[in-house]
């Protein structure tokens, strides 16, 4: 799987199969998840002294993410 967004995808069909995402669409949630995962990426880039904000970021980011669309642990 060369394609980040093909392989998210594949990823959240899973979870919703496995009705650990309660509900929404997988090509929805891969184009929200990677956009801003890239995003982040991007934006800390090569700042190794911005490194702890980019984990809080990140974290907060997954946080957020899980809560909109209804991730169970």
């Amino acid at each position: 799987m060369n394609d980040p967004i093909t392989y998210q995808i594949k990823v959240f069909s899973l979870l919703l199969a496995a009705n650990k995402i309660k509900f929404g669409n997988a090509t929805d949630m891969a184009n929200a998840f990677f956009s801003q995962i890239y995003f982040l990426l991007q934006k800390y880039d090569e700042k190794k002294d911005k490194l702890e904000d980019a984990k809080k970021e990140i974290e907060t980011f997954i946080n957020v993410f899980c809560n909109i669309w209804g991730l169970e642990e």
